[in-house]
C-alpha cells in the first residue's frame, strides 16, 4: 500500500474520496532539485469547494495543509487554480449578494405549521424588508445620494 502525504489525506477528507483521480507518488521519481512540490490539478476541485462555501486564502491554504505563502505561489504559477478560485469565489459572493438584496426588500416563504387539531399545513409568510440591509445597499448602489454627509469646519486663528 502506498504512502499518502497530509495534503492528500486532507483532500480526500473534504471531499470525501468522490469523483477526485489523487496520485500516487513513487520514491524513485525524478523532479530536479529543490525541494518537490505538493501541487497537483486534484487540489482544483477542493479549492473550488472551498472558495464556494466563502472561506479565503488562508483558511483554505490552511484546509489543504500549506502555507498561505506556498498557496500564493500556486496562484501565480498555476492560472487555472487562479480562475477556478475567482469563478468559484464569485459565485459565493453573488450568493451573499442575492441574500441582502432578498433581506433589504423582504421575501415570501413557506413554513409548515401545526394546528390545534394536531395537523400540519403549509401556509404563506412574509419576511418585512430590513432598514439597515436597505441602507447598506443604497450607500453601496448609489453613493452619490446616500452617503453619509460630513461637515468640515475649518477655523484659522488671527494671531
Amino acid at each position: 500500500m502506498a504512502k499518502t502525504s497530509k495534503l492528500q489525506d486532507r483532500v480526500k477528507a473534504i471531499t470525501d474520496g468522490k469523483g477526485l483521480q489523487i496520485p500516487e507518488y513513487g520514491l524513485n521519481e525524478e523532479r530536479g532539485v529543490g525541494k518537490p512540490t505538493l501541487y497537483d490539478e486534484y487540489v482544483i476541485p477542493t479549492v473550488e469547494k472551498l472558495a464556494e462555501k466563502g472561506l479565503n486564502n488562508t483558511q483554505i491554504a490552511k484546509s489543504l495543509c500549506i502555507g498561505v505563502r506556498t498557496f500564493y505561489e500556486w496562484l501565480e504559477k498555476h492560472p487555472q487554480l487562479a480562475h477556478a478560485l475567482k469563478k468559484y469565489r464569485g459565485l459565493a459572493d453573488i450568493e451573499v449578494e442575492n441574500a441582502l438584496y432578498r433581506n433589504a426588500v423582504g421575501y415570501t416563504y413557506k413554513e409548515q405549521v401545526v394546528t390545534n387539531r394536531g395537523q400540519v399545513v403549509t401556509v404563506n409568510k412574509y419576511h418585512a424588508g430590513n432598514s439597515t440591509a436597505q441602507i447598506f445597499y443604497l450607500k453601496n448602489r448609489m453613493p452619490q445620494k446616500y452617503r453619509d454627509k460630513v461637515e468640515h469646519e475649518l477655523s484659522v486663528s488671527q494671531d
